[in-house]
């Protein structure tokens, strides 16, 4: 029996594109300065949307 509060690895990637990524992509647009260790973080979740839309 699986445990309700547990989520697997489709719930998490969900989690990530529609939630995750679209708050760091606010937040870095809201700051004055540029932050390459968060653009990197987002071109990451980037890279593995789109790798995972291609499958």
């Amino acid at each position: 029996m699986a445990r309700p509060n547990s989520i697997d690895h489709e719930d998490f990637e969900n989690i990530v594109s529609s939630v995750i990524l679209p708050l760091l992509v606010a937040y870095r647009d809201r700051l004055g300065e540029d932050v390459p260790e968060l653009n990197g973080v987002i071109s990451i979740l980037r890279l593995l949307e789109n790798r995972r839309a291609v499958e």
